[in-house]
């Protein structure tokens, strides 16, 4: 009995050992899926499959671990963030990766990897292209950059700010970079470097063009910018777009205005014959052979919302005639008030200049009278308000309104409102009188005021009942 219990244990344990153990060898073998050939084109075009080159990671690349974007190449990776492919290549001496380039085309970085390759290991290295030459490296991104915005010419290089051209050269007596302007062409950046270089160095200098009489230097950026004038004392006015003569006068040690002119030549002109009044005939002229007899007439600055009245201007946000005028004792404009006709604030000027000034101040209209001062816009408000105690203008309703402080309540009353302003201080004299007393501020205090005048609303209510 024990023998046959110990022979069924024996045999259950060796069906569960072949369980464990699953299929044959041979049937094991025919249901592995067979690894995928290297195809015949990849060897001839492709990557080098002899014992020194690398072999395509194409069994890689067609599974699902593979990560999107990985090269096949050596040596090659692909970088997100950039969207370009990295080169890096490890230092056997120093142990580290070193970061080759960046580059568009996937086979440029392989290349780019082979000529490192070769330039550190010698030409038994591991390369991706083992027919190829590798004496040039491919053009990364970098250097493409870099060849779009720098110069090949001495002391010019590209602004990215300015999108121009930038000339600097060492000046060795000052040991500083001087800069001398921005260029739209690199050719003309690079004969203005030689023009400043000549001048500040001598013949002998280092220069871009060295066959060349680079004469005058070009105009750069800014000079165009500027619009400067040739000649002297003339300059452009951007605010008034004209040309604009200026004098030193050596007295006051200032820049004195001649005025504004349309034309360049006429400024020119203008200039000589302000320079002969001041200096003499010898001064510096822009045009020596000319004679200087009647200068040019000068071109006054165009002013937005000017008046042709002296003292008068437009006031701009309230759309009304402002009138200022120059007070010498306290040394500052006196603002004497706004109207809304410009002939009121000619006029309201003329009456203030002879106040201050006298009779024998300049004025707009001199054969007129100037014995009152024109009503200005503040005063034309200010008769709306009234001049009685507890009487106001109500703009809204065109009426006369009758107010009074209580002090009980702390606040101000409303008693009714008028037509007449004097009924609106009458009820205004009833109800001081009421809440007050008799000793209350009235205005009319020799008045009696036994009945209130009836307001606007119970006019209205009487009118109504009456013509029921």
């Amino acid at each position: 009995m024990a023998d046959d219990t110990l022979a069924e244990l024996l045999a259950a344990a060796a069906v569960l050992l072949a369980v464990a153990a699953g299929p044959p060898h041979a049937e094991r073998g025919a249901l592995k899926p067979s690894r995928p050939q290297q195809n015949a084109t990849d060897a001839g075009t492709g990557p080098a499959s002899s014992s020194q080159g690398v072999t395509p990671q194409t069994g890689s690349a067609q599974s699902k671990g593979r990560r999107q974007k990985s090269s096949r190449y050596l040596g090659v990776r692909w970088h997100k963030a950039s969207s370009t492919w990295y080169v890096q290549l490890r230092d056997p001496q120093t142990k580290r990766q070193h970061h080759i380039g960046a580059y568009a085309s996937e086979e440029d970085a392989a290349r780019a990897h082979d000529f490192a390759a070769v330039q550190l290991h010698g030409p038994g290295a591991k390369r991706n292209f083992l027919g190829e030459d590798v004496s040039e490296p491919p053009v990364s991104k970098g250097e493409e950059r870099k060849r779009g915005s720098s110069s090949h010419h001495v002391g010019v290089s590209w602004s990215k700010a300015s999108s121009a051209w930038c000339v600097q050269f060492l000046d060795p007596h000052s040991k500083r970079h001087r800069r001398i302007g921005s260029y739209a062409t690199e050719e003309d950046a690079a004969r203005a470097y030689d023009g400043a270089v000549v001048q500040a160095l001598g013949e002998g200098s280092e220069r871009n063009f060295l066959g060349e009489d680079f004469g005058k230097m070009s105009a750069s950026k800014t000079e165009e910018w500027r619009r400067s004038s040739s000649y002297v004392g003339v300059a452009w006015h951007k605010a008034s777009s004209s040309w604009i003569v200026r004098l030193w006068d050596p007295q006051t040690k200032g820049s004195r205005h001649i005025g504004c002119y349309a034309s360049e030549e006429d400024a020119a002109r203008a200039y000589d014959g302000a320079a002969v009044q001041a200096h003499g005939p010898g001064a510096k002229r822009n045009f020596p052979s000319e004679t200087v007899s009647e200068p040019p007439v000068s071109k006054a600055p165009e002013r937005k919302q000017s008046s042709r009245y002296l003292g008068v201007r437009k006031h701009k946000s309230k759309s009304s005639w402002d009138v200022k005028l120059w007070d010498p004792q306290a040394k500052r404009e006196r603002h004497i008030g706004c109207y809304a006709s410009e002939e009121d604030a000619a006029r309201a000027y003329d009456c203030a200049a002879v106040q201050v000034h006298g009779p024998g101040a300049k004025r707009n209209f001199p054969g007129e009278a100037t014995s009152e001062l024109p009503a200005s816009r503040g005063e034309e408000r200010k008769k709306r308000s009234s001049s009685y105690v507890g009487v106001a203008w109500h703009k809204g309703s065109s009426l006369w309104v009758g107010r009074l402080w209580d002090p009980q309540d702390k606040r101000s009353r409303h008693i009714g409102s008028y037509t007449s302003e004097e009924d609106a201080a009458r009820a205004h004299d009833f109800a001081a009188v009421q809440v007050h007393g008799p000793g209350a501020k009235r205005n009319f205090p020799g008045e009696d005021i036994s009945e209130l005048p009836a307001p606007v609303g119970e006019m209205q209510k009487k009118q109504h009942m009456t013509s029921c």
